[in-house]
């Protein structure tokens, strides 16, 4: 057995949806993972123990080879903005990012329409005139300019020709003609999410031969937003199984294609978690001092004889026979009125918009919506540090309750998704 002695220099990540589970889905996505993040962490063979080898008291069994191990990552990436030339303004085009293609993973579905502009002076904090309704959908987010070069990001309730019903209601009314709307790259839950990844990595070594690893089928098991304390980088991760891998050997069928440099992928600068928080559409000044989501995952393998795995695809089960889909926690400091609300187990709608420029001129933000949040129990008190004290707050999310623009699988998901998650 040869050893490879070497240090790892850099890595260099692609991704892409397949059209056929296990097919290799075509030309990749440069993503940009964060250090230490490594494609190849579960690859291996299952060894079986032959009982029946032999009856001797005293024999170690011989061991054979199972089916293949195909576990891989996490796979961890910072949240980043969208360049200027991405943002969804009126002409532009929405073409699929990097990062499109993993929050598309982590989630199940992607919702991507031009942005277009306001028409008239007689909207209303809930109902805007566009200059055209064209590609707007309830529950998709859009992000309106309220005031020049402020964005504030709601998500449509309901569609009439050119005319739009948001919720909640804007701060704002952006009632001047020609205030600019843009589409939001929107995220949501799938009622079937079946789609798989390619996944390929290099890590190219200091003084020896790069290692080539590749996924095929690739299919989540957990998907992690980490929104850590006030101005650090907000990060998402996926981990899970897939139908076959490859490597550490120079990749063919397709071979090797995204270069040995490393190089930035098609997305802005990372963003802080800066956020404000909203409540019911009012921007709550209890300074959440942590704020965390966890979207379930279950990875059921359909299996196939056929390959090396014995798995031929996957079905996300998450979510069923009563489970949480979309759970989570924040913790504010004491607000008698809040957490008296909290503690009645009303319905709620919260909102997390990360903006970088905290409301001043709007360049690029990312945008968490949960529609429909239900406290699971009492308010927990807890230490902020220096002498203060909070509660943390744990919910589950709700079912959407929108009506769907049609029956078809893409509307259901859009209006019906228990959690957004948009880029502006």
């Amino acid at each position: 057995m040869s050893q490879v002695d070497a240090l790892i220099r850099e890595t260099v990540t692609g991704c892409v949806t397949e059209g056929t589970s296990g097919s290799h889905g075509g030309t990749l996505e440069r993503l940009r993972v964060t250090q230490g993040s490594l494609l190849n962490t579960g690859f291996g063979r299952e060894m079986l123990v032959d009982d029946g080898a032999s009856p001797l008291r005293w024999d170690n069994l011989a061991h054979i080879q199972g089916r293949k191990l195909t576990k891989w990552g996490p796979l961890t990436i910072q949240v980043c903005g969208l360049k200027s030339a991405d943002r969804l303004v009126a002409a532009a085009t929405p073409a699929t990012l990097s990062h499109d293609v993993f929050y598309q993973h982590a989630l199940g579905r992607r919702y991507a329409a031009v942005g277009t502009t306001v028409a008239g002076t007689s909207a209303t904090t809930t109902a805007i005139t566009l200059a055209s309704g064209t590609g707007r959908k309830p529950g998709e987010l859009l992000a309106f300019e309220t005031t020049t070069g402020v964005y504030e990001v709601r998500s449509v309730v309901s569609v009439s020709g050119a005319d739009v019903v948001v919720s909640p209601a804007l701060g704002t009314a952006p009632a001047t003609n020609g205030l600019v709307v843009r589409g939001v790259r929107t995220f949501v839950m799938a009622e079937t999410h079946n789609t798989t990844l390619t996944l390929e990595q290099r890590l190219v070594v200091q003084g020896g031969t790069s290692l080539e690893f590749r996924c095929l089928g690739a299919f989540r098991e957990s998907v992690t937003f980490t929104f850590g304390d006030f101005g650090k980088v907000l990060t998402c991760a996926m981990a899970g199984q897939a139908i076959d891998v490859q490597g550490p050997a120079a990749l063919s069928s397709p071979s090797w294609a995204l270069g040995s440099s490393p190089a930035d992928d098609d997305m802005d600068t990372p963003l802080t978690f800066v956020g404000q928080l909203l409540v019911d559409g009012v921007n709550v000044r209890f300074e959440p001092s942590s704020f965390k989501v966890t979207i379930a995952a279950n990875a059921d393998p359909i299996g196939d004889g056929a390959n090396a795995s014995g798995i031929g695809g996957f079905l996300d089960t998450s979510g069923r026979d009563n489970g949480m889909s979309v759970s989570g926690e924040f913790t504010i400091r004491i607000d008698s009125s809040e957490v008296s609300s909290f503690d009645a187990g009303s319905i709620r709608h919260l909102m997390m918009v990360i903006d970088p420029n905290r409301g001043a001129a709007t360049t690029t933000m990312a945008v968490m919506e949960v529609p429909r949040i239900q406290v699971t129990e009492r308010p927990i008190p807890v230490s902020i540090g220096a002498g203060r004290t909070g509660y943390t707050i744990k919910w589950k999310a709700l079912r959407d309750t929108k009506t769907p623009a049609s029956s078809s699988a893409e509307n259901n998901d859009l209006a019906w998704s228990p959690i957004r998650w948009g880029l502006v």
